[in-house]
């Protein structure tokens, strides 16, 4: 079973229209579209795809494929019985996560930099959401990127910013820099932050002693754009707990960098097996 993201991402929703994505995702072979937000665009959304099917652009047995195959995997997990299914095996589903997030953590540049050295003092940046939107949850995260390379046998000291930190963060961050021999900043969608990106652009510039900045993109692969130029740039594409000691380990030399990049990001194409 095919399921889309969120139709209502601006790379949709302001491009083609959450209303003819859904068309376009269901004759491309998608059997569930998402549509999570807004009332009115999900209306639309369903509005779009009847009339689409009426006017043959979707033919009716493509709507029965997709139906089939939703109701087929309901069956199989116990979903349209008179009796509830078991509870979920949280242990299975903790062990999946984890390997999920180990193949995950990519190393787009600087992997000749690793694995980080013990005796190095580490500064940890840690962006976070304080305002919610309909595509940002504001939850106070305690095991952070700084956490899990603590537990990885590091020194480190970790300020945690707003997504768009304001001129005292940014200061805070800078003077805890000139102390550190490390600096990891935990970007969150940077690209959208003209302050975020700012503030990474100062701290990697830092030149008053030989130090190493690492920006990791807990979010889009993308915020590499906003500072090209940072010597270590990593992708995790989330910032969960388990991702974050994915991310750590690899810092460390615990684990492999399996990740493999799934799309350009300036000069760094991406991996051939993602084509």
């Amino acid at each position: 079973m095919i399921v889309t993201d969120c139709l209502e991402m601006n790379a949709i929703s302001e491009t083609i229209g959450v209303a003819r994505g859904a068309v376009e995702a269901i004759r491309g072979g998608a059997d569930l579209v998402l549509v999570s937000h807004r009332l009115d665009r999900q209306i639309a959304a369903l509005e779009a795809v009847y009339n689409a099917v009426l006017a043959g652009e979707i033919p009716e047995s493509r709507v029965d494929e997709a139906a089939q195959r939703i109701w087929k995997l309901k069956r199989e997990r116990g979903l349209l019985g008179s009796v509830l299914p078991s509870a979920s095996n949280s242990l299975l589903a903790q062990e999946v996560a984890v390997r999920i997030s180990e193949s995950a953590a990519t190393v787009v540049r600087g992997g000749e930099l690793l694995p980080l050295p013990k005796s190095a003092g580490i500064l940890s940046v840690w962006t976070e959401a304080r305002v919610g939107t309909e595509v940002v949850e504001v939850i106070e995260q305690q095991r952070t990127l700084g956490e899990a390379l603590r537990s990885e046998g590091y020194r480190v000291a970790e300020l945690r910013i707003g997504l768009e930190p304001e001129a005292p963060e940014a200061e805070s961050a800078l003077a805890a820099a000139r102390e550190a021999d490390v600096i990891l900043f935990a970007s969150y969608d940077a690209g959208f932050s003209p302050s975020q990106s700012e503030l990474i652009r100062r701290l990697s510039g830092l030149t008053d002693r030989d130090r190493l900045f690492g920006l990791v993109a807990t979010r889009t692969p993308y915020d590499l754009l906003s500072a090209p130029d940072v010597p270590l740039y990593i992708c995790s594409y989330e910032n969960k707990p388990t991702m974050m000691n994915a991310v750590a380990g690899v810092l460390s030399g615990r684990l492999p960098a399996l990740g493999r990049q799934p799309i350009t990001i300036g000069p760094h194409a991406r991996h051939p097996s993602s084509r």
